[in-house]
């Protein structure tokens, strides 16, 4: 489709103050992200605004975040772009390994694409990020244009999540109870124990097994990519408050050795309310001196019975896993996940960035 015509002489850039915002201005922000939502994602059902809202407004404690919202002309009455960037704050327990990386996201209406707006907006945002003492900066893209976009300008491919889904109709019961009773034979003395929200119970070494399967994430070959996730039991209780925000309940499974040391674990989160149907999987994984004994398979088909015996609205699990994940990749195949999307996460460095534009 051909874009409908614009001057970007006349482009106004706002700052966006989600908790000051008017009616007004959330109705252009619903607008223009369900349509950015739905090209992105078509069969995903869109959250509700109020929780889109709630998700805005929560303090960020590890982040400095800044948005700008973008309009065709000066009468601010069509929104045509949202951008957001920010870096780590300096009391975060994420800041000295972090400090000299940014974060930015930037989505402009379909219509009114390949007209030098996008351009003219991370050139913006680099220099803001550079006054920040940043070096680079982190931004993903589930779009075919944005993949281009980003390597137009130089950014480099650090990791490709790619987004499945399994309807719980089609889950292969019979599988999962052989992977439960493969676990079981295979981990004697082990226990499953399960938990909703942040559990106060080893919560310090939960916190430490966490920071250690991020860091052990796959990447790409050759990717520099250097951002370090770093968990502790402060910024858990506060995800688990945004989480609270938004209507949504945590609820762990978590693989403890005859030792007592925590050896697995597995999330979700999901809302009564918010989109009840959809069951959201968070961190999965098995420490590594444990692994190769069917753990994971145990800890994931642990939970399926879980949603199966408790959440009677659910209807699908949504996973997101790096691509190159063959392991994590074959498990979710077997149990029936189907790819749905593909984001693209990369690095740019400023200065680089600042030479092309």
């Amino acid at each position: 489709m051909k874009p409908k015509s614009l001057d970007l002489s006349k482009i106004t850039v706002k700052n966006f103050f989600p908790e000051k915002a008017s009616r007004q201005i959330w109705m252009q922000y619903h607008q223009l992200n369900e349509k950015l939502l739905f090209e992105a994602y078509p069969e995903e059902k869109f959250p509700k605004r109020a929780f889109t809202e709630k998700e805005l407004t929560f303090e960020q404690s590890d982040y400095n975040i800044y948005r700008w919202l973008v309009y065709k002309d000066d009468s601010k009455c069509k929104l045509i772009g949202i951008c957001s960037f920010g870096n780590c704050k300096e009391h975060s327990p994420l800041y000295d390994k972090n400090k000299e990386i940014g974060f930015a996201d930037l989505y402009i209406d379909s219509d009114f694409r390949r007209q030098g707006l996008g351009t003219k907006l991370l050139k913006k945002i680099a220099f803001k990020l550079k006054e920040m003492k940043c070096k680079y900066f982190k931004a993903s893209t589930p779009y075919p244009s944005g993949k281009i976009f980003c390597e137009k300008y130089g950014a480099k491919l650090t990791n490709i999540k790619v987004k499945s889904r399994l309807p719980l109709k089609n889950v292969d019961w019979e599988l999962v109870n052989v992977w439960i009773k493969d676990g079981k034979k295979r981990n004697s003395g082990v226990t499953i124990e399960s938990y909703f929200g942040a559990s106060e119970r080893k919560m310090k070494e939960h916190c430490e097994l966490m920071t250690e399967l991020e860091s052990e994430a796959p990447i790409l070959e050759n990717s520099d990519e250097t951002f370090q996730e770093i968990y502790t039991p402060q910024r858990y209780r506060e995800f688990e408050q945004y989480l609270k925000e938004r209507k949504f309940t945590l609820y762990t499974l978590r693989s403890i050795e005859p030792t007592g040391k925590i050896s697995g674990l597995t999330e979700i989160f999901f809302s009564r309310e918010n989109r009840p149907e959809q069951i959201n999987t968070g961190l999965t994984g098995v420490k590594s001196r444990f692994r190769g004994r069917g753990l994971g398979k145990w800890l994931k088909a642990q939970m399926l019975h879980y949603i199966k015996d408790n959440l009677p609205r659910a209807r699908y699990l949504i996973t997101g896993n790096a691509e190159h994940n063959k392991p994590i990749l074959s498990i979710n195949y077997r149990l029936g996940f189907t790819p749905y999307a593909r984001v693209n996460h990369f690095k740019l460095t400023i200065d680089k960035l600042l030479e092309l534009l």
